[in-house]
């Protein structure tokens, strides 16, 4: 469970390299850059929109569907990004689905893993959130590898391809940790 946590959050992660594709974007587009730069205002407020229903999501599917769910829609909102040519569609797709995509995986898996160590929920939130950021880590240099050879388009692509192959994998892992009933048997 800590595995697949940190592999789905090392994945979600991946998207605070999107300052990587603003020069890109206004070079391929001709956009203004502070338009380009208005997509992740985009992103980051669909995330935290996301966390405030992400539990009730959970709640009716389970966190291994929903975090499946949620790498499907990343990535995919990822891959269509390649296609766009303009600053709404990359709203739309970049901005909103990715945003409300990331929210959701992030803050369930975070706190699904926090049920899973009680007692040790700083340290394991620490786990989490560590594997968020070196999921930006490594994929400065992946993304910074792919605008330079395959170009900013399709750098889309491939990083949404691999951010769902990261997350889906992750999901796989997953459990909800066992509940106790008002008479203290475990479920």
């Amino acid at each position: 469970i800590v595995l697949g946590t940190i592999i789905a959050q090392m994945g979600l992660g991946t998207i605070y390299t999107w300052s990587l594709f603003n020069q890109p974007l206004v070079d391929a587009f001709g956009w203004s850059l502070s338009a380009v730069a208005t997509t992740f205002s985009i992103t980051s407020f669909c995330l935290a929109f996301a966390t405030l229903f992400a539990g009730r999501f959970q709640e009716r599917i389970g966190i291994r569907r929903l975090t499946l769910f949620a790498g499907l829609a990343l990535g995919l909102g990822l891959m269509a990004s390649a296609g766009v040519s303009s600053l709404m569609g990359m709203y739309l797709l970049m901005g909103v689905v990715v945003g409300f995509a990331d929210g959701t995986a992030y803050i369930t898996t975070l706190s699904n893993l926090i049920k899973w160590f009680p007692e040790r929920k700083g340290l394991i939130a620490g786990v989490s959130v560590g594997a968020f950021g070196t999921g930006s880590l490594v994929f400065k240099y992946i993304n910074s590898y792919l605008i330079v050879h395959v170009g900013v388009s399709h750098a889309f692509f491939y990083w949404g391809l691999i951010a769902m192959v990261m997350i889906g994998l992750g999901s796989t892992l997953l459990r909800e940790p066992p509940t106790v009933t008002a008479n203290g048997k475990t479920q």
